[in-house]
């Protein structure tokens, strides 16, 4: 069994760094698989594509050097002696472009070149669209493996959903709701859902691949249990962000753990959107839950109303400003909370812990984080599924119906 990890890991880290020679991980047949069609075959494209500015030119990834060049531009102009005229700047150029350049792009060589790259972008997908390899997790409903696009070598998550698991828990409203909502984000700090398919036992997710392992692994793997307030502070910011792109999708993020008692708010069903980020912080830093004790059991029913009645004890590891900051999200008025005042993302982000923050470099991923973890290693997390899948026919439809989907900025 241990030679068969070995061997497994193996192939898995030669795939990740392209499999050697030219070809990258790409098939042989790479070039025929990305081969352009005729212009004539994109026509029925062109007809049912959205074409108006906002989604061909604004919504459309533009690549993670781009934005960040634009994210600099934005902070130089906001801080130089012509801020006030930087939004009204961009309004008008926004509004120049939309007009006769807009127009003549319609009609240009280069709006053809696009509808052919949508056009292979809608191409069924198939498991054969990809190779698998070793497996990274399992969970109730199937398991997780790593697998690798034949055409681009791009290594991604293969989470696999299988059907009759699915059937028996009736989890088919879930997983069309997760789908759906993953087809909708563009979030740094939200996996991306890259391509949909379907096999005859189980129904597949692809995901973007996170080679670092969870977090979770690292909390309890790093020596002393826990991380060092600063580097928490790097990791707590980017869950806010994380949960304000679902919120502007109209998402609300109703519960992290649901049914497990120590992740639950004082009042889980009033304001669950912003309460369990005060979990977050407390397991970082202490290494471990609210109200939970080392080494010793506490029955359910304790937890509960410990969670509902006493304050929460803090040791040395937290900084005032982080007691404070776990105090105003865990408030047992949910009305007082942090985030449940009318201010949603901008009262989190303005506490003292955070403030200091540049929260457009944060978006843009520029700063450096704290702590790396190594780049080869195959067995730094304990991946689950979640509970997700379609029950009948018509759902599963639904489900693989845009089998590739577009990839956002953040993975470019």
């Amino acid at each position: 069994m241990e030679l068969g990890n070995i061997v497994a890991d193996t192939v898995l880290l030669k795939a990740r760094e392209g499999g050697g020679g030219n070809r990258k991980g790409k098939s042989k047949k790479w070039r025929q698989m990305l081969q352009f069609p005729h212009i004539s075959q994109c026509e029925e494209l062109r007809l049912s594509l959205e074409r108006d500015y906002h989604s061909l030119c604004e919504r459309q990834p533009i690549g993670r050097p781009p934005r960040q060049l634009a994210t600099n531009c934005t902070q130089r102009l906001e801080q130089g002696p012509c801020k006030e005229l930087s939004q009204e700047l961009t309004r008008v150029t926004h509004g120049y472009l939309s007009m006769a350049p807009f127009a003549d792009y319609l009609n240009s060589i280069y709006f053809n070149r696009f509808l052919q790259w949508k056009w292979l972008e809608r191409q069924p997908v198939t498991k054969n669209t990809f190779r698998q390899y070793r497996v990274l997790g399992k969970g109730g409903f199937g398991e997780v493996c790593a697998c690798q696009v034949r055409a681009t070598g791009k290594m991604y998550a293969f989470k696999k959903l299988e059907k009759k698991r699915i059937k028996k828990q009736k989890g088919e409203a879930m997983a069309l709701n997760e789908k759906q909502i993953l087809e909708k984000v563009n979030s740094r700090f939200i996996v991306s859902l890259a391509y949909t398919c379907e096999t005859k036992e189980a129904l597949c997710l692809v995901l973007t691949l996170m080679n670092g392992g969870d977090l979770n692994f690292h909390i309890c793997h790093m020596g002393r249990a826990g991380f060092p307030e600063a580097q928490a502070v790097f990791y707590v910011p980017r869950s806010a962000c994380g949960l304000e792109d679902l919120h502007r999708e109209r998402r609300v993020y109703r519960d992290l753990k649901p049914g497990t008692s120590r992740w639950m708010t004082t009042a889980t069903s009033s304001s669950p959107t912003w309460d369990w980020l005060c979990t977050c912080p407390r397991e970082m830093i202490a290494g471990q839950l609210p109200f939970q004790q080392r080494k010793k059991k506490i029955k359910r029913e304790e937890v509960e109303r410990l969670v509902k009645e006493d304050p929460e004890e803090y040791s040395e590891r937290f900084s005032p400003q982080a007691c404070s900051l776990r105090s105003q999200l865990l408030c047992k008025d949910p009305a007082e909370r942090l985030g449940c005042r009318g201010g949603s993302a901008r009262e989190v982000k303005e506490h003292p812990l955070l403030k200091k923050l540049n929260f457009r470099r944060v978006g843009a991923g520029m700063l450096e984080p704290p702590f790396k973890p190594d780049p080869r290693a195959i067995s730094n997390s304990h991946a689950c599924l979640e509970d997700l899948g379609p029950r009948h026919a018509s759902v599963m439809g639904r489900f693989t119906a845009l089998g590739n989907l577009i990839a956002g900025w953040k993975q470019t």
